[in-house]
């Protein structure tokens, strides 16, 4: 199925903007400004209500206008691209919430530090205003301490941004 042309979603927009224009006829210039499409694609949409033409530039009237633009809208290809459009934007809204809600796991990590708390956290790990301590003898538990802190951090960033958060001056106000 080819694309459908984005300014079917427009079609109520551009209605209201011109029922309250202050013009009688209407040329493929200002239809392409209303739908934001090319001069060829407007004088195309325009071509069935021409009924006078200044040079090469044909005019139609507004009431004309509107009426080819309703009847666009209620058509079969702009309901199925308004529909297919609000599909699309509720998947992307809820993928959105989804990657807020459930951070992705880069690496494997188990279940023990991914639903480590701020409070759980091991002592060699400190949060304070302004600064961050993470105490390791090893790589990897350097790494495993920076995990728990990231995955601590995205279960309860609110807590994290109080703890960690200095104060308006700049001067650390608080430790755990």
């Amino acid at each position: 199925m080819p694309a459908k042309p984005i300014w079917y979603t427009s079609l109520a927009e551009t209605v209201a903007a011109l029922q309250s224009a202050d013009v009688a006829m209407v040329d493929s210039r200002m239809l392409a400004s209303l739908l934001r499409i090319g001069l060829r694609r407007a004088q195309q949409i325009l071509a069935p209500v021409v009924t006078e033409r200044l040079g090469l530039n044909g005019l139609a009237p507004k009431e004309a206008v509107l009426e080819r633009l309703r009847q666009i809208a209620a058509g079969e290809d702009a309901l199925y691209e308004q529909r297919r459009r609000a599909r699309l934007a509720g998947k992307l809204e809820k993928f959105c919430r989804d990657r807020r809600t459930q951070p992705v796991l880069l690496v494997e990590a188990p279940t023990s530090i991914t639903g480590q708390t701020i409070d759980g956290l091991p002592p060699a790990i400190r949060i304070q205003p302004g600064k961050l301590e993470v105490e390791f003898i090893s790589v990897s538990e350097a790494l495993e301490h920076l995990l728990s802190l990231a995955m601590a951090i995205g279960n309860d960033p609110d807590r994290f941004e109080r703890l960690a958060a200095p104060d308006r001056f700049g001067q650390p106000t608080r430790q755990i």
